[in-house]
């Protein structure tokens, strides 16, 4: 009698042990629709495809649009005038000056800011619950990434591949193009307090190595640095072929940035003034980033140094 007893309870208890298992099994299993590991080292998720998105930089729009995908909100420059594309979207303030009020009040479902300008912004969305990617632009492998990655967290994974495709045939052409003629360069960045060199890991210095231009700072830049102080002795003995200027300075007021140098007699007897090869770059393509437009930002610097040798 006593063993029938326990014969029947381990039948019970494997039966009730065994319906546990199959109830925990049915329980779904929900996966984010998205997730990846920013330009900042933080790993973001997306619970589900993102409708109401905010861009903090400019070259964010176009490079989202470009994937099939939109956005609600964007920030501007002051030397950008509205852009055909951002007719009817809202705008949050500038990229230096974000408006933070009116992005939380947006309640987004995603934000995208520039790693190192907008970490700040970080607490505020976290408080709020609101996904915040943080993308670098700052070299050309950045914006392929940062195409990829809006790509992929808008679920539109093959036009991303298709738009970066796009990008390095046209970018290709180009390069294939230019004779190496051992020329040499320096790149100013002047804002209203300073001026500095730039070095290769900036758009221009990028561009200028891709067109076989050697930056003759170059070997300046240790420890990631990007930018040193200007120097005119420095800059007069290495007596660079070509000189790019880049300026944060609003539009017409550019020249202010270098006027003290440009009137240095030291200045005036550089191989590159003398020869009319100094030349400012276009802000849109050389400031912050030229996101898609890596090609064309390409094609000018090439027209600039190697003028009549481009067909």
């Amino acid at each position: 009698m006593k063993r029938n007893f326990l014969f029947s309870f381990f039948i019970v208890a494997e039966v009730i042990l065994s319906s546990g298992c199959g109830t925990q099994q049915e329980i779904p299993q929900t996966t984010a629709f998205y997730q990846v590991v920013d330009s900042a080292g933080r790993t973001v998720k997306l619970e589900k495809k993102p409708e109401r998105v905010v861009l903090l930089a400019t070259a964010f729009p176009e490079i989202l649009l470009a994937v099939d995908g939109d956005f609600e909100a964007w920030a501007n420059n002051p030397s950008i005038k509205e852009p055909a594309w951002a007719r009817g979207k809202k705008t949050v303030g500038y990229v230096y000056d974000i408006n933070i009020e009116s992005v939380v009040a947006m309640n987004p479902d995603l934000v995208v800011g520039l790693v190192g300008l907008h970490n700040k912004l970080e607490a505020v969305f976290k408080i709020n619950n609101i996904p915040f990617l943080l993308l670098s632009l700052s070299r050309y492998e950045d914006v392929e990434n940062a195409i990829q990655v809006l790509a992929d967290s808008t679920g539109h994974h093959e036009k991303g591949i298709k738009v970066v495709t796009a990008i390095r045939e046209r970018m290709a052409i180009t390069e294939k193009k230019m004779p190496d003629k051992g020329l040499t360069c320096a790149i100013l960045h002047g804002t209203a307090r300073t001026l500095t060199f730039e070095g290769e890991e900036t758009i221009a210095g990028e561009t200028a190595k891709r067109l076989h231009i050697s930056n003759v700072f170059a070997g300046m830049f240790i420890d990631g640095t990007n930018m040193v102080p200007f120097n005119l002795e420095a800059l007069v003995e290495k007596n660079p072929d070509i000189i790019f200027l880049t300026t944060m300075m609003l539009p017409g007021k550019e020249e202010e940035a270098f006027k003290v140098f440009f009137e240095q007699p030291a200045w005036a007897g550089l191989k590159a003034v003398q020869m009319g090869r100094v030349y400012f770059l276009p802000q849109n393509l050389f400031l912050s980033s030229p996101g898609i437009h890596y090609p064309e930002a390409l094609e000018i610097m090439a027209n600039l140094a190697y003028e009549g040798d481009l067909e």
